[in-house]
């Protein structure tokens, strides 16, 4: 089986967020729970670098899972670098947390 989500993140690492955006929002894609984790990360991803965290930070609270938080921090850093100090010691927080410090999306 193919990688569901090969037009998605070929969209993002070209830099064509917008183009990704409007991939993950297909409705041709029919995606797992692991793969709509992976999509959503993406399309959180794709705001930021379009200037647009407010989207990021509205929407991704604590119930999230951590690997949308992290991305939320990282929205959080771009955004306010006064932040960075913050942003490190919730990272590290995170690495040290047996059940956090595995995830793909901290690394």
């Amino acid at each position: 089986m193919g990688d569901d989500l090969f037009s998605v993140k070929n969209e993002f690492f070209l830099g064509n967020y917008q183009g990704a955006i409007n991939e993950a929002q297909s409705s041709d894609l029919v995606l797992g729970p692991a793969d709509e984790k992976e999509r959503d990360i993406i399309v959180y991803r794709c705001y930021i670098e379009l200037g647009q965290s407010d989207v990021v930070q509205s929407e991704i609270n604590d119930s999230h899972p951590t690997a949308l938080q992290a991305v939320k921090l990282l929205s959080t850093y771009k955004t306010n670098k006064g932040m960075a100090e913050m942003v490190l010691v919730t990272v590290k927080q995170w690495l040290e947390d047996a059940e956090t410090c595995n995830k793909p999306t901290l690394q």
